[in-house]
């Protein structure tokens, strides 16, 4: 049962791990954001990966519990055990292995679940989806960072669209605050952030970038990933070697997005779009996929610019054009980051999700446990 209003309320995150990544930057964000008086927080993390470990406050405690040392058919009963001995209240779970393994622990004890999914998995196998929508009941409420995956929770997961809250991630935009505009002096210095795989786009980026004839351009590709050998390869091919720089995933993504002058995000799919934030709070235009959430944080030639996704001559086009305009991109640049700053804070984030915990009161709870037993 929830403490009373006087006592904390102790809300345990379960991701696989704490690794360079959108899920789990959001995870580190939400901790470092919520109001500690009211909400005490805890992480269980399946893998030994931690690199964002060090970002969040000390007193949000880390705890290790490593699958590939527990049976399948222990791993409930461990994962119950220790939040039953750190007095957890609510479990709020992100991707596929902790919505598994969390939410059957959390079940076992009658706690209230929180499930956040925060991309369209077009490319995960249909058990993994028929898992997901066996389960569809086990939570208490689910969050989505955008419409797009809202509407991907109710279409394969088969979760009731008004159960579902749509909550933007937000942007920690004092870290970007102080980034000056670009410089815009040729050659233009173009970035992509992010996992080197097959949704990210990075393809119709380099086929681009072969295509474009009339500017100086330079590209950064930030990000580690299976895909890496294959889009080598593809550089290789057409012969733009010379204008590609390659960086591993950096959680210090600042320092990128000042030296940039544009940034793309060529997604296949994407069901929010934390990069396209981030460059837009550090004052930077973003030409993106005119694809999912991305089109619902992008407004073409007004806070950055859209191209049809997929499409190699259209995105080569696009950054030729706006690098003919310097004044109207700086313009776009400035109404991006002032979007940012209305629509996208991760303050007003955290107090929704702060507002979520809080809800999640005895009589609520109380009709959770009717229904499991």
């Amino acid at each position: 049962m929830i403490q009373k209003n006087s006592e904390a309320i102790h809300v345990v995150h379960i991701i696989p791990t704490l690794n360079i990544g959108g899920a789990e930057k959001f995870v580190v964000e939400l901790c470092k954001n919520i109001n500690n008086k009211n909400i005490k927080q805890s992480v269980i993390i399946f893998w030994d990966r931690t690199a964002l470990r060090e970002e969040l406050p000390e007193y949000v405690n880390v705890k290790l519990i490593d699958l590939t040392k527990i049976s399948h058919m222990k791993r409930t009963k461990v994962i119950a055990d220790y939040l039953q001995e750190i007095k957890a209240d609510v479990v709020h779970t992100h991707l596929f292995s902790a919505d598994l393994w969390g939410r059957l622990a959390a079940r076992r004890l009658k706690l209230p679940i929180v499930t956040t999914e925060h991309s369209l998995n077009i490319y995960e196998s249909k058990i993994l989806a028929y898992i997901k929508r066996f389960m569809h009941k086990y939570s208490l409420v689910y969050t989505a960072p955008s419409i797009a995956v809202a509407k991907y929770m109710t279409s394969v997961y088969k979760i009731n669209f008004d159960k579902i809250k749509v909550i933007f991630h937000g942007v920690e935009t004092a870290r970007f605050a102080n980034i000056k505009l670009a410089k815009l002096l040729s050659p233009y210095k173009l970035l992509i952030v992010g996992r080197l795989a097959q949704a990210k786009g990075h393809k119709v980026a380099l086929e681009a970038l072969s295509k474009i004839k009339n500017v100086e351009v330079k590209l950064k590709i930030v990000g580690s990933g299976e895909l890496k050998q294959e889009l080598i390869e593809q550089v290789q091919k057409n012969n733009i070697a010379e204008k590609i720089e390659w960086q591993d995933a950096d959680r210090n993504v600042e320092k990128f997005y000042e030296e940039a002058d544009l940034i793309l995000v060529p997604s296949i799919v994407e069901g929010f779009g934390l990069v396209a934030l981030e460059a837009m709070a550090s004052g930077r235009a973003v030409i993106a996929s005119d694809v999912d959430g991305l089109a619902e944080i992008i407004k073409d030639g007004e806070t950055g610019f859209l191209f049809l996704v997929g499409d190699s001559d259209k995105l080569a086009e696009k950054i030729e054009n706006i690098f003919s305009d310097k004044e109207k991109l700086q313009g776009v640049a400035l109404e991006a980051r002032k979007w940012v700053l209305e629509n996208a804070k991760v303050e007003d984030m955290a107090l929704k999700y702060e507002n979520i915990y809080l809800s999640l009161s005895s009589s609520k709870v109380d009709k959770l446990k009717t229904k499991i037993l």
